[in-house]
């Protein structure tokens, strides 16, 4: 039996065997001669394909070199063991060799060809693809492993040369460290992983404006920054407040330039504007001069006792009680009538100091008892501030409500409610109307009768009341001068300054609510009339109850007549109302308020905060009033 063709050898067989044992191997086979000598013409033991020829057929029976089982020599072209083709595949790894139109780039290596895997880094192109496996990861960047590599990892394709370096402890930009050495200014990106972005570009401790929260005006001049000291005047802003620094004594001048207007910006006492210095030689304004007479009006300032006034001087006219010492003599008039008692005005007690001696002939002065005329006309001097106007009490009605401060200038309220001889004084001096009826409430005779001389006049019309009170040289009181009267002011407790709500008293007499046969007001139809013990509801002289006089010294300002006030009525006023100075009540309005109640009301209505609605023209057998003087006092005094 013939041995296996030498070209069906492995490869590693083949290689390198001498031609001469191939051509024994070839020639050692047993082959049998044709006895036809057509059937093997070149003698080489192969028949041709010829009828009556048998054995192994010749694909050339005219060439010796061309027999099935001879080696076939590759790449000549020549197809010398018969199988159809040259041999292209010399090591017989499947691939033809890329000299002769295919693919193997070693044809004498069966293991490289383009099926092979390539082995990485080892100088040597296995699979065919023209080089060595140098990126694996193929993220573009040779590993490090071979000869001018790069890749600090080729097995992550995230690691390589220009990879954004995270912060995370691996070294993402193979630059041999996490992040970047150096941040990249104002970006807020923390390149070299150091924990802080790079804000502060001139190193002063100060984060650049650009990014946020920064505060350094000049990121490149670590001079400038919020915390450095501003030099003056020299065009920078050091101290990164929005500008140079034009006043370096803060006197609020510009002391810097052309624009400069202050003559001295080391001295903060000398400025535009700021008050001269009497006779220190020193030009405190400016204004190139030491001034001695700085308000002009020529008195010079080391007689003047205030040189900041033109109206303030030796011998200028005094206006009494404004607390100001106009003609510099060393106090403000208080006393004009010199009877040794200040003005209610000045905050004393005297109700009259603003009329001459002569004009307060018939006049009440408590603290003048020798003047007495007519003891019922008396004034209670109410000093000026504030007091609590209103409830905040649910109870009363919405109209008196909310409470609030209110400021009234000084002010004197009659002490008890105008009587029927009172009255009847204007009467008689024809300058008022007599009441609309002269009886009383179960009382058949009472205008006009003596015994009832000093209970409180009763059916009048408000015209009538207007006129009486301008004939005694006084006003109808308007709603806050009653209320506070009645009420009394924020410095009953001591401290002026001071409103609250302990100040919001309900009665004349205190928080207590009165009973009804009580010793405080006449109210609830049953108190009864000492000296008509068996009427019940009705009217009392104006001088009773004692014991209910509001903290003033006023008489029955809670029950016995309702009392009028010069306020027109409107049920919004308190909530619609916002100057609480010196308040006069509406423009405009149908009917008058009256306060304080009367001799048929329950607890509610004498409270001091709560309102009544007055008609005008209704001449009650239940209303009364009482006149207020408010002092007028001269614009001057010698």
């Amino acid at each position: 039996m013939c041995p296996l063709p030498v070209h069906r050898l492995p490869a590693f067989m083949r290689r390198g065997m001498p031609m001469l044992c191939v051509m024994l191997a070839v020639t050692a086979c047993a082959v049998r001669i044709p006895a036809d000598p057509r059937c093997d013409v070149d003698g080489d033991g192969a028949v041709a394909d010829l009828e009556g020829c048998s054995g192994p057929i010749d694909c050339d029976d005219a060439d010796p070199l061309r027999v099935p089982g001879r080696m076939d020599i590759p790449y000549n072209g020549r197809d010398e063991d018969c199988d159809g083709q040259d041999l292209l595949d010399s090591d017989g790894d499947g691939h033809d060799s890329n000299a002769h139109g295919g693919a193997d780039c070693n044809d004498q290596d069966a293991n490289v060809s383009p099926a092979t895997l390539e082995v990485p880094y080892d100088g040597f192109d296995q699979d065919c693809s023209g080089q060595d496996l140098v990126d694996v990861d193929g993220d573009g960047f040779a590993s490090s492993l071979v000869t001018g590599g790069t890749d600090c990892d080729d097995q992550d394709s995230l690691r390589h040369p220009g990879a954004v370096d995270l912060c995370d402890g691996i070294d993402q930009d193979c630059d041999g460290m996490d992040g970047v050495e150096g941040d990249v200014l104002y970006d807020g990106i923390d390149q070299d992983c150091d924990g802080i972005p790079a804000n502060d570009g001139d190193g002063d401790g100060f984060g650049s404006v650009v990014v946020e929260g920064g505060d350094d005006c000049d990121d490149d001049d670590e001079t400038v920054h919020p915390d450095a000291e501003e030099v003056a005047c020299d065009g920078v802003d050091q101290d990164c407040d929005g500008g140079d620094l034009q006043d370096a004594d803060g006197d609020g001048a510009n002391g810097c330039g052309l624009l400069a207007s202050d003559c001295d910006d080391a001295d903060p006492a000398r400025a535009p504007g700021w008050d001269e210095v009497c006779g220190n030689g020193v030009d405190e304004d400016c204004d190139g001069i030491d001034v001695p007479d700085a308000d002009g009006d020529g008195h010079a300032c080391n007689t003047d006792c205030d040189d900041s006034s033109s109206s303030i001087f030796p011998g200028a006219p005094e206006r009494p009680y404004d607390g100001i010492d106009q003609n510099c003599d060393g106090f403000d008039p208080v006393d004009l009538d010199g009877d040794g008692l200040a003005s209610v005005l000045a905050g004393g007690t005297d109700c009259h100091d603003d009329l001459p001696e002569e004009g307060q002939a018939g006049i009440y002065n408590p603290d003048q008892p020798l003047e007495q005329a007519d003891p019922h006309a008396g004034l209670v001097p109410i000093p000026a501030g504030s007091f609590i106007m209103g409830s905040s009490d649910e109870e009363v009605p919405e109209s008196s409500r909310p409470a609030h401060e209110v400021t009234l200038g000084g002010y004197c309220i009659e002490r008890y409610e105008v009587d029927n001889a009172r009255y009847a004084l204007c009467v008689d001096a024809e300058e008022c109307y007599p009441p609309i009826y002269t009886s009383g409430p179960r009382r058949s005779y009472y205008y006009g009768t003596p015994a009832y001389d000093h209970y409180p006049v009763l059916y009048l019309y408000d015209e009538d009341v207007l006129r009486f009170c301008a004939w005694a040289g006084r006003q109808l009181p308007t709603e806050a001068q009653w209320e506070k009267a009645a009420r009394g002011g924020c410095e009953r407790r001591g401290d002026p300054d001071r409103c609250d709500a302990e100040d919001e008293v309900a009665y004349p007499f205190g928080e207590t609510s009165p009973e009804c046969g009580g010793t405080t007001v006449n109210f609830c139809g049953f108190t009864a009339d000492p000296a008509e013990p068996q009427l019940d509801g009705s009217t009392i002289a104006v001088d009773s109850f004692p014991d209910g006089i509001s903290t003033y010294g006023v008489f029955q300002m809670a029950g016995n007549v309702s009392e009028m006030t010069r306020d027109w009525y409107a049920a919004d006023w308190y909530s619609s109302n916002t100057d609480w100075s010196d308040p006069t009540g509406p423009e405009s309005g149908q009917n008058l308020v009256s306060r304080g109640g009367e001799y048929e009301s329950d607890a509610v209505g004498v409270r001091v905060d709560v309102r009544h609605e007055y008609g005008i023209s209704s001449g009650s057998s239940s209303d009364g009033f009482r006149c207020v003087y408010v002092p007028s006092p001269p614009d001057s005094v010698p």
